[in-house]
C-alpha cells in the first residue's frame, strides 16, 4: 500500500451548527492530490443524529490525470446514493497509474449522473457517458462479479464503434485519404473477457469510421469474451441494410465475422466514405460473408477470406468514356491518354463474385451491360493494401437488345485497366490488342458505318512502301517505330507506350521529339503526294510511319 502524505491540510469550523469543511493537498502515488470534503454540522455528528441513510456530504477530488465529485449521502456501511461525476483524459494511464491494467484501448473517459452504490454493485440513472469521445446517456447497472456483469439502456446520437474501440479513425482515414498505405494498429478485444454484458442501443446514427446507417435500435450481447452485434434492417445510404458482427476475444487471436446485406444504396457516397473510391456511381444491392483473425489491423485484414456479390444498376464508371474511346482512336493514338473526372460511362447492369482469401477479392465474372457498350472482366481488390488490379473486356456493339440483354463479345474491343489505390486509381485503355490485328477492327468500324473506304485506308494497308510500313505499324511493331520517338506525358495522362504495352513513358531527358498540336500540324505540313509502291522514305527529312499513316486517316 501507497503511503499518503498530507503536504497542507486547512479544517475550517465557523459553528458548530455549520458543515465541516477539510481542504487541502496530498501527495499519492507521488502525485499531488486536491481535496475539498463538506460534512454536516459537528453537533449533529456528536448528538448522533445520523440516519440510516448516510452523512450527507460533497466532496470534489482533483488530481493530474482525473476528477471525482461526489453530492449524496454516505454510510458506515459502505454504500452511497447521490450524483456522481468522474473524468480522465486518459483511463488506462490512469489506471496503470494505480497498478491497474485492462483498458488499453480507452482513452479520455466521462460520466455524469445518479448512481446507488454499495459493496456488491452499482446502478445508476439519468447518467451521461462519454468514452473515447463517443457520447451516450442513459441508465444501467454494475454487478461486482468476475466477471463484471452490466445491464444498460443507452441513446446516442452518433455511435462510432471504430471510435469507441479505440481506433484512431481520423488519422487513418486522412492517410487513406492521400492513398498512402494504410496504418496497422493493434487489435485490442481483451476488454470483452472482462464483462457479461447487454447493451440496449438506440443511436441515430451507428457506423465504423465514416460509414453510418440509422436510426437503429439493436443490443450489443457480451459473454465468454465474444461479442455479438445484430443490425435489423435499418436506413442506409438512401437504402436499407441489414447486417450481423462478432467480436471474439476467447482465442489467442482476435477475430471478426461480419456479415451484411445492402440493398438500394447510393454508391457513390458510400465507396467515398468507405474506401477513398470516387469512380463508381449508381444503385447498390450487396452480400458480404467474411471473416478474419489477427492481432493488428494490417494482420486482420490480410488474414480475411469468405465471398461477396456486388450489384450496380443504372450508374456509371467515373473517370472515362469507354465510348468516347473508340470515336477518338486516332486522337488516343497520337496523343496518349488522360484521364478526366468529368467523363463517365453509364451503364444500366454492372456486377460481379468475389472470392476473398489472404485478404484479397477475386472476381473472374464482372460483366457490365451499358447502351453501347458490353463487358466482362476479371481482376482483384487487394483489402489489406487497399489496391486494384482489374483488367476490363468491353465491346461496343453495334444493336442494342434493350436493358438486361446477354453479354455479347461481339464488337470492337479496347480493354480497359483499373490499377492502383482506392483513392486514387487509374483508368486507361489498352490498345495492345487493337494494334495487334488491324485488319480485323476496321471490318468492325466499318460495320457501325465509318467511311473506311473514304479514308483511304485500303491504299494504306497495300503490301508495299508506306503501306507495308503501316501494316507491320498496326500488326505489332509500333514499339520498334517509336523508340526514337517520345510522347509528352502530362498530369495523370498516360503516354502511347503505357497504353499500348504497360511500359512507362519515357525519361524527361530521354526525350527527342514532341507531337505537334493539330495547329502547328497544319502549318508546318502541307498535303504531299503519296509516295510511289517502293519508294523508300528518308528516316530524318520525311514523316515516319505513324505520322504519314495518321496524316493519310485524316484527309
Amino acid at each position: 500500500m501507497r503511503e499518503v502524505k498530507a503536504k497542507k491540510i486547512t479544517a475550517r469550523i465557523e459553528s458548530l451548527a455549520k458543515p465541516l469543511r477539510v481542504a487541502g493537498r496530498l501527495q499519492w502515488r507521488n502525485k499531488p492530490v486536491d481535496v475539498d470534503l463538506q460534512i454536516p454540522a459537528v453537533d449533529t455528528i456528536l448528538a448522533g443524529n445520523l440516519s440510516a441513510e448516510g452523512i450527507p456530504l460533497k466532496l470534489q477530488v482533483k488530481m493530474p490525470d482525473a476528477n471525482l465529485s461526489l453530492d449524496g449521502k454516505a454510510a458506515l456501511a459502505g454504500t452511497y446514493a447521490g450524483k456522481l461525476g468522474f473524468s480522465t483524459a486518459d483511463l488506462s494511464a490512469f489506471l496503470a497509474g494505480l497498478g491497474q491494467s485492462g483498458a488499453e484501448s480507452i482513452g479520455p473517459l466521462a460520466f455524469n449522473g445518479h448512481v446507488d452504490a454499495g459493496a456488491t454493485g452499482v446502478s445508476f440513472q439519468e447518467a451521461s457517458i462519454s468514452v473515447n469521445s463517443v457520447e451516450g446517456a442513459g441508465s444501467g447497472s454494475v454487478e461486482f462479479t468476475a466477471p463484471l456483469k452490466i445491464m444498460t439502456a443507452l441513446n446516442f446520437d452518433e455511435l462510432d464503434l471504430a471510435q469507441l474501440a479505440g481506433a484512431q479513425s481520423p488519422a487513418l482515414q486522412a492517410k487513406a485519404a492521400t492513398g498512402a498505405e494504410p496504418a496497422d494498429v493493434p487489435l485490442d478485444l481483451s476488454a470483452l473477457r472482462s464483462i457479461d454484458a447487454t447493451i440496449k442501443v438506440n443511436a441515430k446514427k451507428l457506423g465504423y469510421g465514416k460509414v453510418f446507417a440509422g436510426p437503429v435500435a439493436t443490443s450489443l450481447v457480451v459473454s465468454d469474451g465474444v461479442a455479438s452485434l445484430t443490425l435489423p434492417e435499418a436506413p442506409f445510404y438512401g437504402g436499407h441494410v441489414v447486417a450481423s458482427l462478432r467480436a471474439d476475444s476467447s482465442q489467442s487471436e482476435p477475430s471478426i465475422a461480419l456479415k451484411t446485406s445492402i440493398s438500394g444504396a447510393s454508391a457513390a457516397p458510400l465507396l467515398t466514405d468507405m474506401a477513398g473510391f470516387k469512380h463508381l456511381e449508381g444503385s447498390l444491392k450487396a452480400e458480404f460473408d467474411v471473416t478474419g483473425a489477427g492481432r493488428t489491423s494490417g494482420a486482420l485484414a490480410k488474414s480475411l477470406q469468405g465471398n461477396a456479390n456486388v450489384g450496380f444498376s443504372d450508374g456509371a464508371i467515373r473517370g472515362i468514356d469507354i465510348a468516347n474511346v473508340y470515336n477518338n482512336l486516332v486522337s488516343l493514338m497520337t496523343s496518349g491518354f488522360k484521364q478526366d473526372e468529368s467523363k463517365a460511362t453509364t451503364f444500366t447492369e454492372l456486377g460481379a463474385s468475389f472470392a476473398i482469401e489472404g485478404g484479397v477479392a477475386r472476381t473472374e465474372d464482372l460483366k457490365l451491360v451499358g447502351p453501347l457498350i458490353r463487358m466482362t472482366g476479371n481482376g482483384a481488390a487487394d483489402l489489406a493494401q487497399s489496391t486494384l488490379n482489374f483488367r476490363l473486356e468491353p465491346r461496343l456493339v453495334a444493336s442494342l437488345k434493350g436493358q438486361g440483354a446477354e453479354i455479347s463479345t461481339d464488337g470492337i474491343g479496347v480493354p480497359v485497366v483499373v490499377e492502383g489505390s482506392f483513392a486514387a486509381p487509374r483508368i486507361y485503355p489498352d490498345l495492345s490488342d487493337l494494334l495487334k490485328n488491324p485488319d480485323a477492327a476496321l471490318a468492325k468500324l466499318k460495320d457501325f458505318g465509318l467511311p473506311i473506304d473514304k479514308l483511304h485506308i485500303g491504299d494504306l494497308l497495300n503490301e508495299d512502301g508506306a503501306g507495308a510500313a503501316v501494316k507491320d505499324l498496326l500488326g505489332g511493331t509500333l514499339d520498334k517505330a517509336l523508340k526514337d520517338k517520345a510522347f509528352k506525358q502530362e498530369e495523370q495522362q498516360l503516354s502511347i507506350e503505357e497504353i499500348i504495352g504497360g511500359d512507362p513513358a519515357p525519361k524527361p531527358d530521354e526525350a527527342a521529339v514532341e507531337i505537334p498540336t493539330n495547329e502547328e500540324a497544319a502549318k508546318a505540313d502541307a498535303p504531299t503526294e503519296q509516295p510511289a509502291n517502293g519508294t523508300e522514305v528518308p528516316s530524318e527529312e520525311a514523316d515516319g510511319p505513324m505520322e504519314g499513316f495518321f496524316k493519310q486517316l485524316l484527309r
